[in-house]
C-alpha cells in the first residue's frame, strides 16, 4: 500500500494549494498596496490597479482613466477589463481609441466597444471612403451658413466614428490666429457625437475669452457625461472667472451634488478669503441647485458680514427647491440690508410652495417690516392669486 500522500504528492499539493491562495488573493493584496502608495503615475502600479479592478467596481474610474495612458499593455488590459465588466462610462474613451495608430490597441477597443454597446464597429471604415467623406465636409462645418453646419452635422452624423476622427485632427490642426468661430463649430460638431474624443483636448477651451468658443466647449463636454467630472473639479478652483463658469455650468448638467460639495467645503471651512470668489462660490451653488449646498448657503445668507454676500447666498437660497430653504430664507427678511431683505422675499415667493406663501402672508399681517417690503409681499402674493390674508382671490 503507498502512504496517501508521498513526499511528491505533498509538495505538489503544496504548490497548488499556494498557486490557488495567489490566484484568489492577489487583487485584494494588489489593490491594498495601490491604495496606500503613491505610485499612481508609473505604469507597473496602473497594471496592479487594473488586476485589482477585477475585485468590484471601487476600480472602475482608474481602469477607465488607464486608457489614456501612453503604456499599449496598460491599453490593452484596461480595454480587456472594461470588455468583461460591460462598462458603459467607458464607451467615450474607448471610441477614441479605436482611432488609435496602433493596430492592437484598435482591435481590443473595438472588442470592447462591441461588447458594451452591441454594435458592430469592426465593420467602419476609418481610412477609405467614410474618412474621405467626412473630410469633404468639413468646409461645409466652417460655413457662414447655420442651415449649411446644420445639414454638414446631420451627414456627419451618419458617418459615425470616422467623422469624430477627422473632426478631433481638424480642432487639433486649427492654428490659433484662424477664426474663433471655426473652432467653435468644430466643438459644437463633436457635442453631437458626445463620444471618440477625449475630454482633455475639449477642457481647455473653457479657458478662452471668446463666448462662442466656451459654449462650444460646454455642449462637447456636457455630451460626454461623468467622464468629465474629474477634469473640470481643478477649474472650480481657478481665478479665471470665464473657466470657472464653464465649469460650473457643465457640472450642473452632469454631476452637481458633487460640486456643490466641493463648493461648499470651500466656503465652510472659508479656505477662500476673498470676498470676490465667496461671492462667486455662493452664485454658484444656486447655478447647481444641489441640497449639498444648503448648509455653506444658511450660514453664509446669516453670518457674513458683507451684505453682499449675503444678498448672494440668499440669492442662490431662492432658487433651490428645499423645504429647509423656507425657514432660512424667513430669517433673511428680517436682515438689516434692504437688498437682502427683498431677495429673501422674492426667493421665497418663487419657491411656490404652500409654506413660502404662509410666511409671507404672516410677515405680511405681522406689520413688522418697513412699507416698501410690506408692498413687495403684497403685490407678490397678489400675482399668485392670493389676498394678503392668505385667501384665494
Amino acid at each position: 500500500m503507498f502512504p496517501l500522500f508521498s513526499k511528491g504528492r505533498k509538495a505538489l499539493f503544496c504548490v497548488a494549494l499556494v498557486a490557488m491562495g495567489y490566484c484568489i488573493f492577489e487583487p485584494f493584496i494588489l489593490l491594498m498596496i495601490v491604495r496606500h502608495t503613491s505610485w499612481l503615475s508609473s505604469i507597473p502600479s496602473r497594471t496592479a490597479v487594473l488586476r485589482a479592478g477585477q475585485v468590484g467596481r471601487l476600480a472602475e474610474g482608474i481602469i477607465i482613466e488607464a486608457l489614456q495612458s501612453q503604456d499599449m499593455v496598460v491599453q490593452i488590459i484596461a480595454c480587456r477589463l472594461l470588455r468583461n465588466r460591460k462598462t458603459k462610462a467607458a464607451v467615450n474613451q474607448l471610441g477614441y481609441l479605436i482611432t488609435s495608430p496602433n493596430r492592437v490597441v484598435r482591435k481590443e477597443a473595438t472588442a470592447a466597444l462591441e461588447a458594451i454597446t452591441g454594435h458592430k464597429y469592426s465593420q467602419l471604415d476609418f481610412t477609405g471612403k467614410n474618412r474621405k467623406a467626412a473630410e469633404e465636409l468639413i468646409k461645409e462645418i466652417l460655413s457662414r451658413d447655420p442651415d449649411i453646419r446644420k445639414y454638414a452635422r446631420k451627414r456627419m452624423a451618419k458617418i459615425g466614428l470616422p467623422a469624430v476622427s477627422v473632426l478631433v485632427a481638424s480642432l487639433e490642426n486649427l492654428r490659433p490666429e484662424e477664426a474663433p468661430s471655426s473652432t467653435a463649430w468644430l466643438l459644437e460638431a463633436l457635442a453631437g457625437f458626445g463620444y471618440g474624443y477625449p475630454p482633455s483636448l475639449i477642457v481647455p477651451y473653457i479657458e478662452r475669452q471668446d463666448a462662442d468658443i466656451r459654449l462650444g466647449a460646454e455642449k462637447a463636454l456636457k455630451a460626454q457625461g461623468d467622464v468629465v467630472v474629474p477634469h473640470l473639479l481643478p477649474y472650480l478652483d481657478t481665478r479665471r472667472f470665464w473657466a470657472f463658469k464653464s465649469a460650473v455650468n457643465v457640472l450642473a448638467e452632469v454631476r452637481p451634488n458633487i460640486a456643490a460639495r466641493h463648493l461648499a467645503d470651500k466656503l465652510v471651512n472659508k479656505t477662500t478669503a476673498s470676498d470676490t470668489r465667496r461671492a462667486n462660490f455662493y452664485r454658484a451653488l444656486g447655478r447647481l441647485k444641489s441640497p449639498e449646498g444648503l448648509y455653506a448657503l444658511t450660514v453664509g445668507a446669516e453670518f457674513e458680514s458683507e451684505p453682499r454676500l449675503r444678498l448672494a447666498a440668499v440669492e442662490a437660497l431662492g432658487k433651490i427647491s428645499h423645504p429647509k430653504v423656507v425657514p432660512a430664507l424667513m430669517r433673511a427678511v428680517r436682515d438689516e440690508d434692504k437688498d437682502v431683505r427683498q431677495a429673501a422675499i422674492e426667493g421665497l415667493y418663487k419657491h411656490g410652495s404652500p409654506e413660502a406663501h404662509k410666511v409671507l402672508t404672516d410677515q405680511y399681517l405681522s406689520k413688522d417690516l418697513n412699507r416698501n417690503d410690506l408692498q413687495k409681499i403684497d403685490n407678490l402674493l397678489r400675482g399668485a392669486g392670493l389676498s394678503s390674508d392668505g385667501e384665494k382671490q
